[in-house]
């Protein structure tokens, strides 16, 4: 039976008939629906549109855009003055793409806190969106390991300072609601990172004693975030409760800080030495960095405040969207300059793609940065937008006679002093199988085997047919250059094969040529298997796992991939083969 590209269903209807007792008539009959899995992946362009605050009162702030959408086969706009528009279209992306891991949790919970505290909701919606949030926090506590801080993915038995102190950080507005058992286990996560940094203080003590390493340096960038997010929580939690070993290891590393100030340290982590000095009491330090900070800034009518160095890389302090929605807050906060915080938030609307960001935590980072706003203003007004005929648009699709033009002709208009934003999103679709192999750094190669009743196994040929009932074993190579943290390898699924095992957890990856392995947490879905991996050290490695065949056709194998979770730009991927299945 053909199946069209655009189906997502298929439904079917047996009839039997039993000519010798009914005389011809139909005697029985089935009915189902089979899922249909695309042929093709959707591709999303954004073009971001802005218009800053009008700072003259009389008259209004303007923008003109030209937009190249030839060759999409979908355009939408979407323009707001107010950010509340942007959290409110960013939100059901949580609902739609639930991961596994604690990280995603603590953003669940952060979101869902949000989306209480918007407008136009009724109270049952609000007790709703409350219970989630209680419910992901419940899940969140009884995932911590045995030290009481968290790893990556549910069930780690070792704690990842990183994760813990990005936890902490944040669940802060949340945790004002909390009382009793779930204060108590924050606590211990709070002690956790204290033990932390007391064992390094003393691990780093007899390593300065033995060689010549600079201590500070060889954990800085560990150490700042770990100290920035305890400082969070100073006003509950502050070190004076602390024993003396935990007040002076915090003593040491933050004179340590003072004396380190350079361009040298990441700019996420520059961000939170600023906040880190603000929340400590040293307002002339913090100014300090903050201002160091605005000086290799670069400014740009269409793009914004923005930083050269502020691009992704392997660590988790190289992530641009969520280093420019920490700064927002050291513009706002230490140098209460909205100005400049403004434009900050203009860079961050112009990479957005879509909906969301490029991942959870830069889509939860960005939304916390958008809903910064200063008040006190008596400027009144809207902005609006004109688009070609359309004019004061707040969401618009354009027709298809629209879509065939090669520009769109945009302008925008302000009379009130704070910035106004939007975006058209052009989107098309590629066939699956056009999808070719790309990588930079990594590399995946993907098989697939027959596995005989005597375990023996048959490289799968191209041309080769498989029967209903066969094993197969599906096997992915890993080449990978350099270190990595925070992997998901992610392989979809021919819509004839069903998983041997349906089982999520904890397994084992082999390495090749000496490499030792990792363990990774795998995902088992409807259409794919999610490998999840804390750290992919350089060297080779390969994943395997077994199928049934259960429909017979021809089918797209799907493509394997690998990308960082927090920066997806930096990916590999296979091509998509062609399976065909008889009876």
């Amino acid at each position: 039976m053909p199946v069209g590209d655009e189906w997502h269903t298929a439904e079917y209807k047996i009839y039997a008939r039993t000519v010798r007792h009914t005389g011809g008539h139909l005697s029985d009959g089935e009915q189902g629906v089979l899922p249909v899995l695309p042929r093709r992946e959707r591709i999303v362009v954004s073009h971001p549109l802005y218009v800053a605050g009008c700072k003259d009162s009389s008259q209004n702030a303007t923008a003109s855009f030209s937009i190249p959408i030839g060759g999409a086969d979908s355009v939408d706009i979407a323009f707001n003055a107010s950010p509340i528009q942007y959290v409110i279209e960013a939100l059901p992306h949580f609902e739609r793409h639930r991961m596994p891991g604690n990280l995603y949790l603590a953003n669940s919970i952060y979101v869902n806190n949000l989306k209480a505290t918007l407008g136009q909701l009724t109270d049952k919606e609000r007790k709703r969106i409350s219970s989630r949030a209680r419910g992901d926090l419940q899940k969140l506590l009884e995932s911590q390991t045995s030290e009481q801080g968290w790893s990556w993915m549910p069930g780690g038995k070792k704690t990842n300072l990183n994760i813990t102190a990005s936890i902490l950080e944040r669940i802060v507005p949340y945790t004002l609601q909390l009382d009793g058992y779930y204060k108590r286990q924050l606590k211990k996560a709070l002690s956790a990172l204290d033990k932390a940094i007391v064992k390094q203080y003393s691990d780093q003590i007899q390593t300065a004693t033995n060689s010549r390493i600079n201590t500070f340096s060889h954990f800085r960038n560990n150490t700042i975030s770990i100290l920035y997010a305890r400082s969070l929580y100073f006003g509950s939690e502050p070190l004076s409760k602390c024993d003396s070993a935990t007040r002076e290891a915090y003593d040491h590393y933050y004179r340590q800080c003072l004396t380190t100030i350079d361009d040298d340290i990441p700019l996420m982590c520059q961000g939170q030495l600023a906040l880190l000095m603000q929340h400590w009491g040293d307002t002339a330090s913090a100014k300090k960095v903050a201002h160091r900070l605005k000086e290799s800034a670069h400014v740009d009518p269409q793009q914004g405040m923005y930083w050269v160095k502020n691009t992704s890389g392997y660590g988790w302090y190289q992530r641009p969207v969520e280093t420019a929605s920490l700064l927002v807050d050291v513009f706002a906060d230490v140098l209460h300059d909205w100005e400049s915080a403004n434009r900050i938030q203009q860079w961050i609307l112009s990479a957005k793609q879509g909906t969301t960001w490029k991942s959870d935590m830069a889509t939860a980072y960005a939304l916390s940065a958008l809903l910064r706003q200063p008040t006190g203003s008596d400027r009144q007004g809207k902005a609006t937008i004109a688009i070609d005929t359309l004019t004061n648009s707040q969401i618009n699709t354009l027709t298809n006679s629209k879509i065939n033009e090669l520009t769109l002709n945009v302008k925008l208009e302000n009379p009130t002093p704070y910035p106004a934003w939007g975006a058209v999103f052009c989107s098309s679709e590629l066939p699956i199988d056009s999808i070719p192999a790309i990588g930079s750094g990594i590399s995946l190669r993907k098989t697939i085997s027959i596995v005989a009743p005597d375990g023996s196994q048959h490289l799968l040929q191209p041309g080769m047919a498989l029967r209903i009932g066969d094993r197969v074993r599906v096997h992915i190579d890993i080449h990978c250059q350099r270190d990595l943290d925070n992997m998901v390898l992610a392989d979809q699924r021919a819509a004839a094969f069903e998983p041997v095992s349906t089982a999520s957890g904890w397994r084992w990856c082999h390495g090749d040529g000496g490499t030792k392995g990792f363990h990774y947490y795998t995902d088992v879905r409807d259409d794919a298997l999610n490998c999840y991996i804390d750290h992919l050290a350089e060297g080779q490695y390969y994943v395997e796992y077994d199928l049934w065949v259960r429909n017979a056709g021809t089918f797209a194998g799907g493509i394997g991939s690998l990308r960082s979770v927090y920066a997806p730009e930096f990916r590999a991927n296979t091509t998509s083969a062609t399976i065909r299945i008889v009876d």
